[in-house]
C-alpha cells in the first residue's frame, strides 16, 4: 500500500481482492450495492442525481467501434447520446463507429421521472492511419502535443506534458518536458502520451527509440517511466520496459530547486527497443507513461519509430493519388503517377474493389454502391497513401 497519492493506494491485486470481496454472497455482502438495500438505508432510486458514462477508450481508429456504458446514479428512464459527429443514440449502453479522424464531444443526456440530467463532455479521438512508415519527431518547432499527433492524458492536472523552454532537448532547443519542483509538496500521479496510428504493416524488424533525462527531489522516489505498444489501435497494450527509481535518475544527486534542466547530452539516455514481428500492423501505436511521486523534472525527445537505424529526419518518398470528384455519385476518378494496388473499402472495412493499377485515370463506377464514406487506399513501393471519399 502507498499513502503518497490516491490512484496508487491500493495494487491491482488489492483492488481485485476488494472488488471480490463486495461482490461475494458471505455476509451478504453483495446485497450492499443492491436497489433493495439503497431503499433501506434511504436512498431515493426515484430521483436522477448524477448522469455519468465511461467509454472503453478515449483514443481509437476510424472505423473502429467504440463502447460506451451508462454509470447514472439511479438507472434512468431514457437515454439521449450525442456522439459529437451529429449521430445519436437512445439505447442505455451503445456503441459507434467513426469515420473520420478528429476530436469528438460525447454527451449523454438521461431522464428519469421529471428530472433530466446531461452529463460533463468526454471527447473521444479518434486516429487516421499514418500513411508513413516511420514516426520521426523531436519538439523543436512545435506548440502544442498535438502538433505531434501525440494525445495528452493525466490524472493531475500538475504533471501534464509542456513543450519545454529554449535550449533544454536532447542536442536541440526543446522537449516534451513535466516539472514538479516544488519546497512545500510532493506532486504525484500519471501523464501519459498517445501517438496516433502508424503504419507498420510489412516491416521487418522496425525499432522504437527515445532519449530522455530525468532528476529526482528524493532519491527513494519510484518516479517511473514506462512505453507500451499496441497492435489493436489501443484495445490492448503490451509493456515494453520500464526505468524506475535509480534506473530512471540520469543526475546523480537529489534536485530540489525548480527546475532542473539536463546539463549536456551525458544527462540523456537512450530507451529503445525492437518491435515485435506481431506489432509490426497497420494500426500500431505507442504510448509513453511517466508516474510520478517525488519528481523534479522529466524530459523527452527524439521519438523515433521506423524500420531502419537512422538519426536523421528521413521523408519517405509517397505515392500520389488523385480523386475526384469528391462527395462522387456515379464515377469516381482516380489518378496514380505509378503502378501500384488500389484498394477500397466500406464504413466497416469490408473491402469493395482491389485492383492493380497503371499510371493515369482509373474511372470506378459507383452508381450501385450504399451512400457513405469510402477508403481507398493506394500502395506502391513498400508505402501507401490513403483518402476518403463520400458516395451519395
Amino acid at each position: 500500500m502507498d499513502y503518497s497519492y490516491c490512484n496508487f493506494m491500493f495494487t491491482q491485486g488489492q483492488r481485485q481482492r476488494m472488488r471480490a470481496a463486495l461482490n461475494s454472497p458471505i455476509a451478504s455482502r453483495n446485497n450492499l450495492i443492491t436497489d433493495a438495500n439503497h431503499l433501506a438505508t434511504g436512498i431515493d432510486l426515484n430521483s436522477l442525481c448524477r448522469v455519468d458514462f465511461k467509454p472503453d477508450r478515449a483514443i481509437t481508429c476510424m472505423l473502429d467501434t467504440v463502447s460506451f456504458k451508462d454509470k447514472s446514479m439511479a438507472t434512468p428512464d431514457s437515454w439521449l447520446w450525442n456522439f459529437g459527429d451529429g449521430e445519436t443514440s437512445t439505447l442505455q449502453n451503445p456503441t459507434h463507429i467513426y469515420y473520420a479522424a478528429g476530436a469528438y464531444p460525447v454527451t449523454l443526456l438521461a431522464t428519469k421521472g421529471a428530472d433530466t440530467i446531461s452529463s460533463a463532455v468526454q471527447t473521444i479521438y479518434v486516429s487516421d492511419i499514418n500513411p508513413v512508415a516511420a514516426y520521426v519527431q523531436p519538439f523543436d518547432s512545435l506548440n502544442n502535443f498535438s502538433d505531434a499527433a501525440l494525445l495528452q492524458e493525466t490524472d493531475n492536472a500538475l504533471l501534464e506534458f509542456e513543450i519545454s523552454n529554449a535550449n533544454s532537448g536532447y542536442n536541440s532547443a526543446r522537449a516534451a518536458w513535466i516539472h514538479t519542483a516544488d519546497t512545500t509538496d510532493a506532486y504525484s500521479g500519471r501523464s501519459t502520451l498517445t501517438s496516433s496510428a502508424i503504419q507498420l504493416g510489412g516491416q521487418v524488424n522496425p525499432t522504437f527509440s527515445l532519449q530522455y533525462a530525468c532528476a529526482q527531489r528524493e532519491l527513494n522516489s519510484d518516479d517511473q517511466l514506462e512505453v507500451l505498444i499496441s497492435n489493436d489501435c489501443g484495445h490492448t497494450w503490451l509493456s515494453m520496459g520500464k526505468r524506475k527509481g535509480p534506473n530512471l535518475r540520469t543526475n546523480s544527486a537529489a534536485y530540489n530547486n525548480p527546475w532542473w534542466t539536463p546539463a549536456d547530452s551525458t544527462e540523456w539516455r537512450a530507451y529503445s527497443f525492437t518491435i515485435p514481428a506481431a506489432y509490426c500492423v497497420s494500426n500500431f501505436m505507442f504510448r509513453i507513461e511517466a508516474t510520478a511521486f517525488r519528481l523534479n523534472s522529466l524530459y523527452i525527445d527524439n521519438i523515433n519509430v521506423n524500420a531502419d537505424d537512422y538519426t536523421a529526419i528521413v521523408e519517405p518518398k509517397l505515392p500520389v493519388m488523385s480523386v475526384h470528384p469528391n462527395p462522387a455519385h456515379d464515377q469516381i476518378h482516380v489518378v496514380t503517377e505509378e503502378p501500384g494496388i488500389l484498394t477500397i473499402r466500406d464504413a466497416l472495412g469490408r473491402v469493395v474493389i482491389e485492383t492493380a493499377t497503371q499510371t493515369g485515370v482509373l474511372n470506378i463506377g459507383c452508381a450501385e454502391w450504399s451512400a457513405g464514406i469510402y477508403v481507398l487506399c493506394f500502395k506502391a513501393n513498400n508505402t501507401q497513401v490513403m483518402e476518403k471519399v463520400f458516395v451519395y
